[in-house]
C-alpha cells in the first residue's frame, strides 16, 4: 500500500513523498497515461509553431523562452510515463 512522507523542503514549502511498490506504480502510469499523451501532443504542436518562426529567423526573445519553456514540460511529462 502507497505510504506519504510529508516533510519541509529547504525554503520550508511542503513537500510530499509517496512510496508505492512498483505494481502501484505501474497502475498509476496507466490511470494518468491518457491525459498525459493529450497534453504531450498538444504541447509537441505548440513548440513546432515556436520552431518554424525560429527556423524562419524572426523569432524574438519571448519566443526563444518559450522554446525552452515548452521543451523542459515536455521532458518532466516524459519523464513520469518512462515504462514499467
Amino acid at each position: 500500500m502507497a505510504q506519504i512522507e510529508r516533510d519541509r523542503d529547504e525554503r520550508g514549502l511542503l513537500a510530499c513523498v509517496v512510496k508505492m511498490s512498483l505494481g502501484e506504480y505501474a497502475i498509476l502510469c496507466n490511470f494518468a497515461r491518457n491525459p498525459i499523451d493529450k497534453e504531450l501532443s498538444k504541447l509537441k504542436k505548440k513548440i513546432e509553431k515556436y520552431e518554424d518562426k525560429h527556423n524562419a529567423g524572426i523569432a524574438t526573445s519571448r519566443d526563444e523562452d518559450k522554446i525552452l519553456e515548452i521543451k523542459t514540460q515536455i521532458e518532466d511529462l516524459e519523464y513520469l510515463i518512462i515504462e514499467v
